[in-house]
């Protein structure tokens, strides 16, 4: 990820007027400004799709409920003590598509 910081101090500072090269700074540009807002943007609708509508599908195939044991509930072992696992679901093309759309 570009570090926005150091662009703005370029701009600030005047320093990207130090910088010969036209394409260069046009890159810097394109890439600070532009790309920066268009990576957020796509983003948000990537979160947006895989928490609203691919989790709910997602938490009703796959849920696992645990348990601690041991007297220390921080030093005790976690088991799992019910489990809900489609495993047909888990071999289907839908759960695919499931994750390649969510994991770009």
């Amino acid at each position: 990820m570009p570090r926005k910081g150091i662009f703005n101090q370029l701009i600030s500072t005047g320093g990207l007027e130090l910088i010969k090269s036209n394409e260069l700074k046009s890159n810097l540009i394109e890439l600070f400004n532009h790309l920066k807002e268009r990576n957020e943007s796509i983003s948000r609708i990537i979160d947006e799709v895989v928490y609203i509508e691919y989790r709910p599908i997602i938490y009703s195939k796959f849920r696992a409920r645990l348990k601690q044991t041991g007297k220390e509930e921080i030093y005790g072992k976690t088991k799992i003590s019910e489990a809900v696992f489609n495993e047909s679901f888990y071999y289907s093309n839908e759960f695919y598509k499931i994750l390649n759309s969510s994991l770009g």
